[in-house]
């Protein structure tokens, strides 16, 4: 089990913190000649809102890129549920989301760049804040958000060197 509390310093600009509980399971890790890689669940959503999280992750050593999925399953139907996944991204890196609303562009350095691409889904670009040590910085995040009406929802995306 794993137990999130706020910081000191998070403490005093937003308040006393909330703890959460859940439990990961389903742990695998996956290895052969070209990908290396794992997947793991978690039902920190389960309790407020009847789903459970499955993340894939592998990278791509004949190919050098980064692939992964994520899945939400929910028990039951009923209410639509509103989801966000957000990937948070260095603060030392900028984003720009691409015309086609599918990809963004994260600028390493002035001639290296990678490209974060997902499929049959729309992503945003919005501002974030990352927590390192005592200090809060500016940041960015990529979202990638809707409503959840059917049971099961998957989406894929990946990260590959800009050419």
């Amino acid at each position: 089990m794993t137990k999130f509390e706020r910081s000191k310093l998070i403490n005093q600009v937003f308040g006393n913190s909330i703890k959460n509980t859940f439990k990961t399971y389903d742990v695998n890790v996956f290895k052969d000649n070209n990908l290396i890689g794992c997947s793991a669940s978690h039902n920190g959503y389960d309790r407020n809102f009847g789903c459970t999280h499955k993340r894939e992750i592998f990278f791509d050593k004949e190919n050098n890129f980064l692939k992964g999925a994520d899945h939400i399953f929910k028990r039951k139907d009923g209410i639509p549920i509103r989801y966000v996944f957000r990937f948070h991204i260095n603060p030392d890196l900028t984003v720009v989301k691409t015309m086609g609303g599918n990809s963004a562009l994260i600028q390493v350095s002035k001639n290296k760049s990678l490209i974060f691409t997902v499929s049959n889904e729309t992503l945003e670009v919005e501002k974030s804040i990352f927590l390192g040590g005592e200090k809060i910085l500016d940041s960015t995040c990529i979202n990638i958000s809707g409503n959840l009406v059917n049971k099961n929802k998957t989406f894929s995306w990946e990260i590959k060197k800009n050419i």
